[in-house]
């Protein structure tokens, strides 16, 4: 089977990547076709596969880019497509989404993050969503209405079979002060900045030493200096994680993790499926409006899923956010709270990869 694959989002990269070593690794009849922009180029490559570079920019949607899809099209002569989701823009995924669509091919994306959708509507979305969970089928309907077709599956990339890692003593238990690891987003999504702002300034505010270490998004480059001249205004030591460090790394690291509404926060929960021992708790700030409005159009809720199904903490006054990180900086049963609702919740037999596979095989 000839299977198109497009991404430009590293989430949705990530995803496709891990279904694409999975059924090479089975060996499975799929002949893979894989297109990519910016940031998910070097994710799709990590499959060894060759990736073609979408040339647009992702903007409005032009007549050149639906023109390169076409021939994209034409050339690989697919049976079917698994496109990428992301926000916002007219890229790759979007383009090829529509040429599929106008020829009568079956289309589908992974979803990353509990009822994102990219850019898409219910007059122009994919034909299928594999799913985080029920909660992410909900809202995946509620955005696009109740015919699209909703597959619970489980995340592909999270769910890759691994050994249990053994337990890693954190940064405190190591004799030094506490590792408060704060993941950033592009400062173009509405409140991730102005919530930045409010944790540096509430980390200044505690009365005890900790370090901090500050991760930024694969494609938000360009802000590291704001970045450093905003954490250089709070008394207690910070670092920036390197780009070439795991992700994983950090979370395993951590004695706190922050964001404002990051899917690392996903990648967190499903990690502690296979750690010997509870991860650190994660807090999401969405302090204002601003922020909750772009959840409730990215989701589907003016709240974070995460902290809704009690998987983490959350913060949505700016008051409250310096006693929070204090309490769980202190509470040494909250992580294990949270991590038993995780693996209830998150556990699964089913193999994602397979779920995704036997969908297209079936076509």
């Amino acid at each position: 089977m000839r299977l198109l694959i497009s991404a430009r989002d590293t989430g949705s990269a990530h995803e496709a990547a891990a279904f694409v070593q999975s059924a090479v690794a089975a060996r499975l009849p799929f002949e893979f076709t894989m297109v990519g922009y910016g940031p998910a180029v070097p994710v799709l490559e990590s499959t060894g596969l060759p990736v073609t570079c979408w040339p647009h920019a992702p903007r409005r949607a032009s007549a050149a880019a639906r023109r390169s899809a076409a021939d994209l099209v034409d050339t690989a002569r697919p049976d079917a497509l698994l496109v990428g989701l992301a926000y916002p823009g007219f890229g790759p995924d979007e383009a090829l989404n529509a040429v599929a669509r106008s020829r009568g091919l079956p289309t589908a994306a992974i979803q990353d993050y509990w009822g994102h959708v990219g850019g898409f509507t219910g007059e122009d979305a994919p034909d299928t969503f594999f799913v985080i969970d029920t909660l992410a089928a909900r809202l995946t309907r509620l955005k696009l209405g109740p015919n699209v077709r909703v597959v619970v599956t489980g995340s592909p990339r999270r769910l890759k079979r691994s050994a249990i890692s053994p337990p890693r003593p954190r940064a405190r238990d190591r004799g030094g002060p506490a590792l408060v690891c704060y993941f950033g987003q592009p400062a173009s999504f509405p409140g991730c900045a102005e919530n930045l702002t409010l944790f540096v300034e509430a980390v200044a505010k505690l009365p005890r030493p900790i370090r901090l270490r500050f991760r930024r998004h694969p494609g938000d480059s360009s802000s590291m200096k704001r970045y450093a001249d905003l954490l250089a205004t709070q008394p207690h030591p910070w670092e920036f994680s390197m780009p070439e460090r795991a992700v994983e790394d950090d979370l395993i690291d951590a004695d706190l993790i922050v964001t404002c509404h990051s899917s690392v926060g996903l990648d967190h929960h499903y990690l502690q499926l296979r750690t010997a021992a509870p991860l650190a708790p994660v807090l999401f700030v969405t302090v204002g409006a601003p922020v909750r409005r772009f959840l409730h159009a990215q989701v589907g809720i003016p709240e974070v899923p995460n902290v809704r199904l009690g998987f983490a903490a959350g913060v949505t006054q700016a008051r409250d956010l310096a006693p929070t990180l204090l309490r769980l900086l202190d509470d040494p049963d909250v992580a294990a709270t949270y991590r038993k609702r995780v693996v209830r919740r998150l556990t699964t037999r089913q193999e994602p990869c397979g779920i995704v596979a036997n969908y297209f095989l079936s076509r």
